[in-house]
């Protein structure tokens, strides 16, 4: 009997195992299956390295990047004027041919009146001394004991250079990019001095520098990080001519280099004229001078020669009429020149962006005619001074482009100007970084396939990603948050573990 009863026990157990069997087969399994299936589909992003730019979008139109006026003396007439306006031309070019009879005419007068002048100046009577009008430093000092004061003049162009603001500068030519303000150094045939960046030209960049040691006139050589970037002539940044009224040069007071303070003697003299009026008479036959010269090489080639490759903005003069003068000009115009290219843009930032934008930055223009294209700009300069639109004050900023004959005087564009930039750094999708009042955070899964929150440290974004500065390193996958899933669970009463899948916010 106690055999039949173990059996039948064991019968039943075997049945119990079974029916476990069957339901695990039947309702568990099938639920683990869709749980690992959930955790394949879950989409996944590898932490990798890359590039983020902090950008600012304004919008604006092109513009020449200078412009050029080309004059003549009153008097003269233009028989032919060749361009219209909006036309191109270039260096060399006869923008007009002179009338040679108009051109005698004002060669004439201009003979008469330097006669007049030369009368003029050789009536002065003596009455002093040559004094400094302003402190300053000696830089050039041609005129010497015994010399005539106005042969001297004639001779060199003055008695004396002062430099007034203590500085000399050198123009150089280069196609380095500098920083202004940036220290370089600058070095002659004996002496070397340190010196910086103060202001971009058209083919470079002027460099300035004390005026103690400088030698006026000489050739230098510039350096940047001990790297040659060009060289020019030594020159004084603010310079004064000293000029003298006649007489004769009995003594010289000073060298070259020294230091002199307004009212200083620079020259004792015997027989000088009277100043004011001498100086007056000696820049009117200066300008006489100047014209007179230019009339004669005219007379030569009776040709209006264009000096630039440029774009006809203006017209000024009429065929077969005189020029003459308006206003304080002491030279008419003819025509007005686009030169250097449409490659300026003018945008204007607002005050919440200008603090993030310096000259050298980088951007990339788009324009409307282009649309599909994009151009690489820098910026040239910020105004100082904004205007007020609504309730925003924004800031005129000058970008250039790169020369390209496509680019067009008025065509409008959209520049995407570069404010900040980190390179090769570990980035994450902006979708799938998450924040609430202890920082930043991401998911990622861990070995049962559950979101775990991994906390970080995010530094420059762009709108689309940002740099990780620290919480989750290159290669680590996150959950990239670009879709959710519904909740999965395992039966709890069965031994399972709660799984859910869904995430984001």
């Amino acid at each position: 009997m106690k055999k039949k009863k173990k059996t039948w026990i064991l019968i039943v157990l075997l049945l119990l195992l079974a029916a476990g069997g069957a339901f695990y087969l039947l309702r568990i399994k099938p639920q683990m299956q869709q749980v690992q299936e959930a955790m394949k589909a879950t989409p996944m992003w590898t932490i990798a390295r890359g590039d983020v730019e902090a950008s600012i979008t304004a919008n604006g139109n092109l513009d020449y990047m200078d412009e050029m006026e080309v004059r003549l003396p009153e008097g003269i007439i233009c028989d032919n004027i060749f361009p219209v306006e909006g036309d191109r031309v270039n260096r060399g070019d006869v923008l007009a041919t002179l009338n040679s009879t108009s051109l005698k005419r004002r060669a004439a007068e201009l003979s008469a009146e330097l006669t007049d002048l030369d009368r003029t100046l050789g009536n002065f009577k003596s009455t002093g001394n040559i004094t400094t009008p302003v402190k300053g430093r000696i830089k050039y000092l041609p005129a010497a004991k015994q010399d005539d004061v106005i042969e001297a003049v004639n001779q060199y162009g003055c008695l004396a250079l002062l430099s007034t603001d203590e500085l000399m500068q050198v123009r150089i030519a280069t196609e380095r990019q500098l920083l202004l303000a940036s220290e370089v150094t600058i070095r002659w045939s004996t002496g070397s001095e340190k010196g910086k960046v103060a202001a971009r030209t058209e083919e470079g960049y002027l460099i300035t520098l004390e005026d103690k040691s400088a030698p006026y006139g000489e050739m230098a050589e510039v350096y940047a990080e001990g790297i040659s970037i060009g060289s020019g002539k030594l020159e004084i940044h603010a310079p004064l001519a000293i000029f003298g009224n006649g007489g004769t040069i009995d003594e010289v007071n000073y060298k070259v280099d020294a230091q002199v303070s307004a009212g200083n003697t620079l020259f004792t003299l015997v027989n000088k004229p009277a100043t004011d009026a001498y100086r007056k008479a000696l820049a009117d036959r200066e300008e006489k001078a100047d014209e007179f010269q230019q009339i004669l090489r005219y007379q030569q080639n009776p040709h209006l020669i264009c000096p630039q490759d440029g774009v006809v903005l203006e017209i000024g003069a009429e065929e077969g009429k005189k020029l003459s003068l308006s206003g304080d000009d002491e030279n008419v115009l003819v025509m007005k020149l686009g030169v250097g290219g449409a490659v300026k843009m003018t945008v204007h930032v607002d005050e919440i962006d200008i603090g993030s934008v310096a000259v050298n930055q980088e951007a990339r223009v788009t324009l409307d005619a282009f649309p599909s294209e994009s151009f690489e700009a820098k910026v040239m300069r910020i105004a100082r001074n904004g205007s007020i639109n609504g309730s925003i004050t924004e800031y005129k900023t000058e970008l250039q482009l790169k020369a390209d004959e496509r680019l067009l005087s008025g065509m409008n564009g959209s520049a995407v100007i570069i404010s900040d930039k980190v390179e090769n750094v570990p980035v994450v999708p902006l979708h799938s970084v998450h924040e609430d009042a202890t920082g930043s955070f991401v998911y990622v899964l861990d070995s049962d396939g559950n979101q775990v929150r991994q906390s970080i440290v995010t530094g420059l974004s762009d709108g689309n990603q940002a740099e990780i500065v620290s919480g989750i390193s290159e290669g680590a996958e996150i959950v990239s948050g670009e879709t959710n899933h519904s909740a999965l669970f395992f039966p709890t009463g069965m031994g399972g573990r709660g799984y859910s899948g869904s995430y984001g916010r």
